[in-house]
């Protein structure tokens, strides 16, 4: 049942225009993201916009990311470690942190669990990144920020991408990307992706961990 529902969850993601990726795609069809949740939640385990961050916010924002095999990627807010699975499994070298070290835990035995090479995960707060791995090829904050710190933004390499959720007072979460340049300390938004907002959900202002 839960695997039928992921793959119906695929087909709406991809016919809902959000993500149009193959391997991102790909990728959502082979993670069990009921792993990552408590039974309690398993209903709602493929709703697209249930909670944050969301399957569709993640989605976004790994289409965002532009993410190739070899990449380094920082993720600034490990979460339940779904995100991190998603990463992984796109092939990525992953170095995840989080505030929260219970959270952590639980993330890295939901990775081994599913068999996952294990991703590099601290607790750690996510505004100060991890510059001693640094840097980094892409750069990923899931949790709604107001601002992405400057010590995170200079840990991306050069041609790297952050990627982050941005909030409004205004109205729902913007998705926005910080692209470095390949040349120059230089970085520009991209207004391309600034434009595509995340829905409003039931779920928003549940807590303070960063929903919009």
């Amino acid at each position: 049942m839960l695997e039928r529902r992921r793959h119906a969850m695929v087909l709406e993601l991809f016919a809902s225009r959000r993500v149009r990726n193959a391997r991102i795609l790909g990728a959502l069809r082979r993670v069990p993201r009921e792993v990552f949740l408590p039974e309690a939640r398993w209903n709602d385990a493929y709703d697209l916009d249930a909670g944050w961050p969301s399957i569709a916010s993640m989605a976004m924002m790994l289409e965002a990311a532009r993410l190739e095999r070899w990449h380094r990627v920082l993720e600034a807010g490990t979460g339940d470690g779904y995100g991190t699975a998603l990463l992984l499994e796109l092939g990525t070298e992953v170095f995840s942190i989080d505030t929260d070290a219970g959270s952590v835990r639980s993330a890295a035995g939901c990775l081994m669990r599913l068999g996952y090479e294990p991703a590099h995960l601290r607790d750690h707060d996510p505004r100060e990144g991890w510059p001693e791995h640094g840097p980094f090829d892409a750069i990923v904050i899931p949790d709604v920020v107001d601002d992405v710190p400057t010590g995170v933004v200079a840990q991306l390499a050069p041609g790297g991408r952050l990627v982050a959720w941005m909030r409004r007072a205004d109205g729902p979460a913007r998705l926005v990307v910080y692209a470095r340049s390949e040349s120059e300390d230089e970085f520009d938004l991209d207004y391309a992706v600034w434009h595509r907002v995340v829905p409003t959900t039931e779920h928003e202002g549940d807590d303070a961990r960063g929903r919009p």
